[in-house]
């Protein structure tokens, strides 16, 4: 008996510069750990799908025996939730076929919650990728007293409500990013199916290579600081805190430059703020680095702290990548990052959305003339691609012979 795998992305991609999806087939988690899966073995046909708001029709894709579907979606104003009614349908059709395993990559959503609803008699495992529970945004806005937040989030978890808790029981196993995204969804679906697991980190592209060469063939200056920020531009990663931290830097590091890899809708304000505080020749805009570039651990070991000032976070991989390249780690008390750094035994935590607080412990890593000591061995076995995908490989072993035995 062939069990079939499918991973679905439960929201469209826009890729920088990209509209149509046939030119983004590498983006998305989905894609990502399917392709890690057939790496390792050939006992599942695979398949990644996804929503796509750019579409007005299905478009299918086979590549290196992987498939890939795309389906037209709407998008469900003003909370950017997504819907494909075309996707729901081509999943009846599939699931028809023979037996399968629906891995979902996304928690709480529509799509989610209604392929858990409707084919709640199959084996599904939600994975969470930073997604949240409105009733989460909504006591975020309670607790720090955002009216319109509250206003906000209100109406959907009235909605939502009505669905989550029951749909969400009817998932098999779920994947979330730390222990507190563990302990809510464990109040829905129970302790015993739910487990903190990330996506992985390839160990043996990330890895301490010597300073000198990695600046060599980045072209940066031997004998100047540089701080690196890795990851998209929003203001839930606290970019901006970091380059109004700089001015402080300044003041006992002279020159030091803000190198930022990566990109979002938050460019134009973070290069008007490096403007206005005169430091535009000090934060350098790299655009892009694709997470299997050779250039990105060269980034990581060419830079003297490597940081990540997070106000809201899932996990945080970029630590995870920068640690595993034995770099000097700057991060917030947010989410999973803590989890990591106590993974790797290293690392400086501040508190997030205080300027003075990272210029500080920036300052204080700048100052300090000795690597790191960091426990890559214990980050390798929490984080590797092998355990990771070794692990769900085996959950997936679990699934197939409680429900397709019989």
């Amino acid at each position: 008996m062939t069990v079939k795998v499918i991973h679905i992305l439960t929201h469209s991609l826009s890729p920088q510069g990209v509209s149509d999806p046939r030119y983004a087939l590498d983006e998305g988690w989905h894609i990502i750990v399917a392709r890690e899966i057939l790496k390792r073995t050939s006992e599942y046909q695979i398949e990644g799908w996804r929503p796509e708001k750019s579409l007005k029709e299905a478009y299918f894709r086979e590549d290196n025996n992987l498939r890939y579907r795309f389906f037209p979606s709407i998008q469900l104003k003003p909370y950017s939730l997504e819907w494909s009614s075309s996707l729901i349908r081509e999943l009846r059709k599939t699931l028809s076929k023979g037996p399968t395993i629906l891995h979902l990559h996304g928690v709480y959503n529509p799509i989610t919650l209604a392929i858990a609803l409707r084919y709640g008699g199959n084996p599904i495992i939600a994975q969470q990728h930073g997604d949240e529970s409105p009733f989460y945004h909504l006591s975020q806005a309670w607790n720090s007293r955002r009216v319109k937040g509250i206003l906000g989030y209100l109406p959907l978890c009235l909605t939502e409500g009505l669905v989550e808790r029951r749909a969400l029981r009817k998932v098999a196993h779920a994947f979330v990013l730390n222990k507190a995204a563990r302990e809510r969804l464990a109040k829905r679906i129970g302790a015993e199916r739910v487990e903190v697991q990330s996506m992985g980190v390839d160990f043996q592209q990330f890895k301490k290579m010597d300073r000198i060469e990695s600046r060599k063939a980045l072209g940066l200056n031997q004998g100047d600081k540089y701080l690196l920020y890795v990851g998209t531009f929003q203001k839930t990663k606290g970019v901006a805190h970091l380059v109004s931290s700089l001015p402080l830097v300044h003041r006992y590091f002279p020159g030091a430059t803000l190198i930022l890899a990566g990109d979002g809708y938050q460019r134009q304000e973070l290069e008007s703020m490096a403007k206005r505080l005169g430091i535009e020749n000090e934060v350098r805009f790299l655009g892009w680095v694709e997470r299997g570039s050779p250039m990105l651990p060269l980034l990581y070991n060419a830079a003297d702290v490597c940081v990540l000032p997070s106000i809201a976070e899932g996990l945080g991989l970029a630590a995870v990548e920068a640690l595993a390249c034995e770099a000097t780690f700057v991060g917030t008390r947010v989410g999973g990052i803590p989890e990591v750094a106590e993974a790797f035994r290293s690392g400086v935590l501040v508190e997030p959305g205080s300027s003075d607080q990272l210029a500080e412990a920036l300052i204080d890593c700048l100052s300090q003339n000795r690597p790191p000591e960091v426990n890559r061995l214990n980050g390798e076995r929490l984080y590797s691609w092998d355990t990771i995908i070794e692990h769900t490989l085996q959950i997936y072993r679990n699934l197939a012979g409680s429900y397709f035995r019989r």
